[in-house]
């Protein structure tokens, strides 16, 4: 009965190591033209016009488009109502809190001089950093330094029309006023 479940065990060992060593022979074999695709799929020109502060991205996976990207200072409706709520800025006081960066994406074909509109991404840095910040000030009893917050990044279309008040597209992302990470 013995020498049977030994024969058994070995030979399951022995087909379960067969088939191991066949999936990672297969793995390694599919693994170097796969790799070879994603540096080839991903590769990218990108240069920046330091008078007008533009960068330009050429990307091989869309080979007959040319992007640019443009930084320009802008309105953070994030910082402005948390400074409403804590009563240490007014509601029209929207001049004191244009640090956030906008970054408008133009893209156009190779053949064309014709710059269409793509979108707007914007971030704070202030938003970005601060749970970092909030870590390293409280000796590492509040905040996370790998956590950054949900509306610290954001777009906006301008095709479709900017908001008449900012603060409705980012209704979702504010916390209320007591919120605690639990």
């Amino acid at each position: 009965m013995n020498k049977n479940k030994e024969k058994i065990q070995t030979m399951f060992g022995w087909v379960s190591d067969f088939k191991l060593n066949l999936y990672y022979k297969i793995s390694s074999i599919l693994h170097a033209p796969t790799m070879l695709y994603y540096k080839i799929r991903n590769y990218n020109i990108w240069f920046r016009i330091p008078s007008n502060r533009t960068d330009v991205l050429w990307a091989l996976n869309k080979p007959l488009t040319i992007t640019y990207i443009t930084k320009k200072d802008g309105y953070c409706p994030t910082c402005h109502a948390r400074a409403v709520e804590h009563g240490e800025a007014d509601k029209d006081d929207h001049f004191q809190f244009m640090h956030a960066d906008y970054y408008d994406n133009y893209e156009r074909s190779i053949f064309s001089t014709d710059l269409k509109y793509s979108h707007t991404a914007c971030e704070c840095e202030d938003l970005i950093f601060e749970p970092l910040e909030n870590y390293y000030s409280s000796g590492g009893e509040e905040g996370n330094p790998l956590f950054t917050q949900d509306c610290a990044q954001w777009d906006i279309d301008r095709e479709k029309g900017w908001h008449h008040n900012p603060l409705k597209c980012h209704q979702k992302q504010l916390l209320p006023r007591y919120w605690r990470r639990s």
